[in-house]
């Protein structure tokens, strides 16, 4: 049995790619911050932690290596998104997207060093954001900029960390269906949806598709790439 690392299973996208990965018969170990995963079965260990305790996260993740044997670590989370102008838009907002993702996933690497280096094959997988291209949306500067930074991050290690057996793949969606949707501008999932030339928006258990694809064996090529799932709302 195949063991999975899930980092945010409790978010939207996360509850979806945990699903995915437990109904196909992996070991899930999935971490929550504030929310829990309301999910009861055997094959899953629920794990309290958070990116920003910088010491007791990177001893937890530790353990965990010491305790399972991972073949993919999954990174999907993100701060709370905040619709600011850019006048609007705080030091202390920037500063907190950008050690969600960026400081949190350097946390993540620092913390499986020894199993990275041990060469036994390892998937990383990265959920980012559309947004890194073609024109950025209004008003969300703090968190379109932290996954600019993000996504040149994963594309340097993943170049360095191949030599290890090591692969980074990030999937960038467009907007998707989840409970963050309610902290949007009102309306904006249905002209979101009615712009797209699908006519509709992309849906978390999509993508929980595409991260199990990645973490099989089929995509072992796969590497420093970035899947962009948005309907051909942006063709690059």
């Amino acid at each position: 049995m195949k063991t999975v690392l899930v980092i945010g299973g409790s978010g939207g996208i996360g509850r979806s790619i945990v699903g995915k990965f437990l109904n196909d018969g992996f070991f899930v170990l999935s971490t929550f911050c504030s929310n829990n995963l309301n999910i009861d079965n055997k094959n899953i260990k629920k794990i309290k932690i958070d990116v920003r305790n910088k010491d007791d996260f990177e001893r937890k993740i530790k353990e965990l290596h010491n305790d399972f044997s991972i073949d993919t670590m999954v990174y999907a989370i993100t701060d709370k998104i905040k619709y600011n102008n850019v006048f609007e838009t705080s030091e202390k907002e920037l500063l907190s997207h950008f050690e969600i993702n960026v400081l949190g996933f350097q946390r993540l690497l620092f913390a499986s060093e020894e199993r990275i280096k041990s060469r036994s094959p390892l998937r990383i997988i990265i959920i980012l954001s559309d947004f890194c291209f073609g024109n950025p949306p209004d008003r969300l500067m703090a968190y379109t900029v932290s996954k600019y930074a993000f996504h040149g991050m994963c594309k340097t290690a993943a170049r360095e960390l191949a030599k290890f057996n090591c692969t980074i793949t990030m999937i960038s969606p467009s907007l998707v269906e989840t409970d963050l949707l309610s902290l949007a501008p009102e309306r904006t999932a249905q002209i979101n949806a009615y712009n797209n030339p699908l006519k509709r928006n992309v849906q978390s258990d999509e993508i929980a598709n595409i991260v199990h694809f990645v973490s099989s064996d089929q995509s072992s090529f796969l590497n420093g790439s970035n899947i962009i799932v948005n309907g051909a709302s942006k063709v690059l």
